[in-house]
């Protein structure tokens, strides 16, 4: 009895599972995790009752293949191997009518595209670092026209729509919206309508993405003089609209640069398809073969890109829509802000940049991004005495300290130091090590003095660990750190771009840069925390913070307490309104990583208006500034605009400078605000904010919060 039950519940789950990936499945077809969508897509397809069913059948047997076969459970559910079953059923009920003989033969393809598709998704992502994309339903389909002609068996299809799919449109409408639903093999405009509005709901971005990306096409097929049968006649103007969506907004981060590629995208695909159609023999359809080929060749060259291309930053999740990955973006611009590294200056104490960013001497051209640091004392001097022997300069000898966490690549140790004045520009870079942070992002700190380097290569080491000491060796004609980061693992390799995190600078170390680039000639050292930091800020799994939240004539008790997700996030979370507000807190700063729920919440509104909070051994006054997407309190069809302007490089940033100051237990900070809109090239300020004060207490986290002419968090007694 009890092997029964156990066999019925894994069949139940089976049933659950595949039935449930279904619409995913659908939704995967246009990028996308939405539920809704996919049910959309379902509804428009079944128009064509018996067309739409094949379709369904596909990405039910292709995901049950999948399942028999082993494949991940989570794959299966997200529908990542449903989407090619149902274009490939979708493809069958296209060209052969619904019987006995054409469900056997679907049934035998979707086992050929299930494992075409497991092999196809793992030599791309082995090999190329790409996504295997539609790639089994192209070849896979391809196959059903060629081999479906010997089987006898199969009888041509002649579907008949529910409803009249002709209504009277212009000419280029009509192409247009049956466009969207030609991927589905149903070339019609009442179809097409339904997806376009199901796009529209999901995501403005991806419509905007795909209209445009179709114009595009469209225009430079009436220019060129291409054959305007290949959209009008084949109803190949899905490959259009499908490169500009995922080069625009599935793989690349919504942006102007994105925007550009995504028209370039499309046109790149005009040639393709072109000489496909040319290519191909009768019955075979180049299908979405132009779609795929062209956004390997964009992805891959992004992947493997050297130098900033056009301000493009890469999605992490094809599967979120355009705006989620925008806000996720931004989620990692506000912790991070360009690397998921922090870096810190590679010594102690307070040194000065002798040579910047395209310094005047040797940091110019490939070598342009990198510092040149030299110990000083308060009265800005780099050395004792004349300063005529190594060991009168300040830097000489001091360590060396790594600038995060890494591996030791390579090193050089038994270069000699010059004297004062000398240079060896035959071992130019002297003694060195070479650290790798992650794949292709190495550290290059040079002109260490001789045998003083201690670590090996393929040693591990911890950011701040002394590795050596300064020197005056190779191109050197006085002792100093010279440090750069590179994606080739060799001295003398071309410098990448990089920021500093957590960076004390001037005379007094009163400004706080939390991440970002120092100028020439400041004086900067490295932030040093407070020894009871973490005793700021409501930071305990085993307690409950009580705020008493004000605001005109309403009142309320909220109540905040930490806790961890499933990936070991920290965060805060609110009753009775519940709000949560990831943040990070380590080094002596705190970070916000971001804020989900509910925007009424006074933990909402407090996560709003941090960026980063150091809270430093300084018992000075200390400013910093952040400058930073404004995502929150932003009314929906404004920030839905400003998502789709986006793509032109528009964007509404918040502009905070932070003023801070510890006296005794307490940490004062006064934030003062602006909104402005940023076009290419251009800054407006729109409007100064409500001044905001705030107060952290030792043992007791945050005290207050007032903001100036409205609400009032106060930490209860």
């Amino acid at each position: 009895m009890t092997t029964f039950r156990q066999k019925r519940d894994s069949l139940t789950s089976l049933i659950r599972l595949i039935s449930g990936s279904i619409p995913l499945s659908y939704s995967n077809i246009f990028f996308s995790n939405s539920r809704l969508l996919g049910i959309l897509i379902i509804a428009a397809t079944m128009l064509f009752p018996l067309h739409g069913i094949t379709g369904i059948l596909g990405a039910l047997f292709s995901g049950s293949w999948a399942y028999l076969l082993g494949a991940d459970r989570q794959s299966i559910k997200k529908g990542f191997y449903g989407f090619n079953g149902a274009l490939t059923g979708l493809a069958a009920g296209y060209f052969y009518t619904m019987d006995m003989p054409l469900l056997l033969f679907l049934l035998l393809t979707t086992l050929f595209l299930t494992l075409l598709t497991i092999f196809l998704n793992n030599v791309f992502d082995q090999h190329f670092k790409l996504p295997a994309l539609s790639m089994p339903f192209n070849i896979t389909a391809s196959m059903i026209m060629l081999a479906g002609a010997a089987i006898s068996h199969l009888t041509p299809a002649e579907n008949m729509p529910l409803i009249n799919m002709q209504p009277p449109l212009p000419s280029d409408m009509d192409t247009f919206l049956s466009s969207f639903s030609a991927i589905l093999f149903q070339p019609n405009p009442v179809s097409g309508l339904l997806i376009a509005a199901g796009i529209l709901i999901y995501s403005r971005i991806a419509f905007t993405l795909m209209a445009t990306g179709f114009l595009a096409a469209y225009y430079i097929h009436l220019f060129s003089g291409i054959d305007m049968n290949i959209i009008n006649a084949k109803y190949l103007g899905f490959n259009y609209m499908f490169s500009s969506l995922a080069i625009g907004g599935v793989f690349a981060i919504s942006g102007a640069g994105s925007f550009v590629l995504a028209l370039l995208a499309s046109a790149v695909t005009v040639i393709i398809t072109a000489a496909c159609v040319m290519l191909l023999p009768f019955p075979l359809s180049p299908l979405a073969i132009p779609f795929n080929l062209t956004v390997w060749l964009f992805l891959y060259a992004l992947r493997f890109r050297i130098y900033p291309c056009l301000n493009i930053n890469l999605s992490q999740n094809s599967v979120l829509s355009p705006e989620e990955s925008l806000r996720k973006h931004h989620e990692i611009l506000k912790q991070w802000k360009k690397s998921p590294i922090t870096i810190a200056l590679p010594f102690h104490g307070r040194w000065q940049v002798t040579q910047g960013i395209d310094g005047k001497v040797t940091h110019k051209e490939d070598w342009r991004f990198a510092y040149d640091f030299q110990a000083v004392d308060f009265n800005g001097r780099s050395y004792r005495s004349d300063g005529l022997e190594l060991e009168d300069h300040y830097s000489f000898g001091l360590p060396v300290i790594s600038p995060a966490d890494g591996r030791v690549h390579s090193i050089k140790k038994d270069v000699h130091d010059n004297s004062i004045g000398k240079a060896n520009t035959e071992e130019n870079w002297g003694n060195y090590i070479i650290i790798e942070h992650a794949q292709n992002y190495y550290s290059c700190l040079a002109h260490l003095k001789k045998g003083s380097i201690k670590a090996a290569p393929g040693q591990d080491i911890k950011k701040g660990e002394i590795i050596a000491a300064c020197g005056n060796s190779g191109r050197s004609p006085y002792p100093h750190i010279h440090m750069q980061f590179q994606v080739l693992p060799k001295a003398g390799a071309p410098s990448s771009s990089f920021e500093f995190s957590n960076v004390m600078t001037g005379d007094e170390g009163r400004t706080f840069i939390p991440q970002g680039n120092i100028s020439e000639s400041s004086i900067v050292q490295n932030m040093v925390p407070a020894a009871d930091y973490e005793e700021f800020f409501p930071y305990s799994l085993n307690k409950i913070w009580t705020y008493k939240v004000t605001g005109g004539k309403n009142e309320k008790i909220e109540e905040w307490h930490t806790d961890l997700d499933f990936y070991g996030n920290t965060f805060l979370k609110s009753s009775p309104e519940e709000a949560r507000l990831y943040f990070q807190l380590s080094g002596g700063v705190l970070s916000v990583k971001a804020i989900e729920g509910d925007d009424a919440a006074g933990l909402s509104l407090m996560g709003s208006f941090i960026s980063e909070i150091p809270f430093t051994a300084n018992d000075q006054e200390i400013t910093w500034r952040s400058f930073e997407p404004a995502d929150y309190g932003i009314p929906t069809v404004f920030k839905a605009a400003i998502d789709v302007l986006s793509l032109v490089g528009v964007s509404l940033m918040a502009d905070r400078l932070y003023t801070a100051e510890t006296i005794n237990d307490e940490m004062m900070l006064n934030i003062r605000s602006s909104l402005s809109l940023k076009i290419p090239f251009m800054t407006f300020r729109l409007k100064e904010l409500p001044v905001v004060d705030m107060v952290f207490k030792r043992k007791a986290g945050m005290k207050s919060l007032k903001i100036e002419g409205g609400k009032e968090i106060v930490l209860a007694p």
